[in-house]
């Protein structure tokens, strides 16, 4: 079974990457929550894959929640990465609602396997991932409209 390093790189911060090892078998959900984990993403709104080519450019979706508008897209949840080389592609954009301001750039590499290991994997991580903070859209944080210390202007704290 071949092994595969994505190179996931987050498109405004080029020092803020992961090298992710998965098996051929491997579906994109399980892609996805490695990416989640590996770069510290909250929340549980919906996320996407597509297909690119060099030049970043929307290919072909790859569905994680069965529901795709476009035509010819993949199903995410049943298919395993292995698609991608023999679709002839290798580059991927990953778009998660968690982070709408932000696109991932991934690339896909095929490795050796290494004896003992197990996948999915993180094998490099570079830059931290507070980083992503700055571009979360959560109007209710930025806001500050729960924060449990604030009185009203006539000193009601309850209501």
């Amino acid at each position: 079974m071949a092994v595969y390093v994505f190179e996931v790189y987050v498109d405004e911060l080029e020092d803020v990457f992961r090298y992710i090892e998965v098996e051929s078998n491997t579906t994109f959900e399980v892609l996805h929550k490695t990416i989640v984990d590996s770069f510290s993403i909250k929340g549980k709104k919906e996320a996407v894959f597509f297909e690119s080519n060099r030049r970043w450019q929307k290919l072909r979706e790859i569905s994680l929640d069965g529901e795709s508008t476009m035509e010819n897209a993949i199903d995410g949840v049943e298919t395993a990465i292995e698609v991608l080389p023999a679709n002839g592609s290798s580059y991927l954009i990953y778009f998660n609602e968690n982070l709408p301001k932000l696109n991932f750039l991934i690339q896909l590499n095929e490795v050796d396997v290494e004896d003992g290991a197990t996948y999915p994997r993180v094998t490099k991580k570079q830059g931290v991932a507070k980083a992503l903070d700055k571009f979360k859209d959560n109007i209710i944080e930025e806001l500050n409209l729960y924060d449990n210390n604030l009185d009203d202007e006539f000193g009601y704290d309850d209501f």
